[in-house]
């Protein structure tokens, strides 16, 4: 059973004041990126795949659209995405489950209330989903979220490449500070490959495609303001996602 227990203002200002966001812009090698949605896109005769990165931690959401007049399965099992020559499968069959549950029951004794009693506790749990093999009809479109390819963690970047900028907060229009890195390809904090396999059947024989496709972080900001704080900062653009971190940038800390 949890055990409540109350934290003093000061104490909730300063655990407040040591979280730490970064605001973090995708670029891509050899993907064109839609400048209105952010979102970026690989299109030839046969699908059009559309990827987008949007939300906390980068959660890589792929839609494939068919052109063809035939059905297109995209088989997750062969596709990956690639980080530091490390490949992550797209088809983890297994589901983490984790949760809270609360619940309250009225006690009663010789049919008068005696009192309610409170539980609480945490559920962790597995489940096993059937085979990645994700079908496409003609002329339809599909989409799914893999997988979050920049999880919370400390991530070092280089003191040379931090310039510290001040910003000013739109909800509360004061100013802050802030600090901001730009990045390249050989020098970005997170570079990453994905890479997917899809085929059509024809006489009963499969026919393969596969698409590998680059992104890199090319820019971040890290501050102890969130994303609401950001006006340039948009959650639904396909090229922008943020993340909770223990900084490792530079010596001093932004306020």
């Amino acid at each position: 059973m949890k055990k409540l227990f109350f934290i003093p203002f000061a104490g909730l200002l300063l655990l407040s004041a040591c979280k730490t966001y970064q605001l973090n812009t995708i670029s891509s090698v050899n993907v064109p990126m839609d400048d209105k949605t952010g979102k970026f896109n690989v299109e030839n005769d046969s699908v059009k795949i559309t990827y987008s990165f949007s939300g906390k931690n980068a959660p890589i959401n792929v839609a494939v659209y068919n052109k063809l007049n035939e059905p297109i399965y995209v088989d997750w099992k062969r596709s990956a995405y690639i980080i530091d020559k490390k490949a992550t499968s797209f088809s983890d069959r297994a589901v983490k489950i984790d949760g809270t549950y609360d619940g309250a029951t009225s006690q009663y004794h010789s049919g008068k209330y005696s009192g309610t009693s409170y539980t609480s506790g945490s559920l962790q749990a597995t489940a096993n989903l059937p085979e990645n093999i994700m079908f496409i009809p003609p002329h339809a479109e599909v989409d799914k979220t893999l997988a979050e390819i920049a999880p919370e963690q400390n991530r070092f970047i280089q003191d040379s490449l931090v310039t510290k900028v001040q910003i000013n907060d739109q909800l509360t229009a004061m100013p802050f500070n802030a600090k901001m890195a730009k990045f390249n390809k050989s020098n970005s904090p997170l570079f990453f490959k994905s890479y997917i396999t899809m085929y059509t059947i024809n006489n009963n024989v499969q026919k393969f495609m596969t698409y590998t496709n680059e992104f890199y972080v090319s820019e971040t900001v890290e501050s102890a303001h969130g994303p609401e704080s950001f006006s340039w900062f948009k959650p639904q653009r396909g090229d922008s996602f943020y993340s909770n971190i223990k900084s490792q940038w530079g010596r001093a800390g932004a306020n």
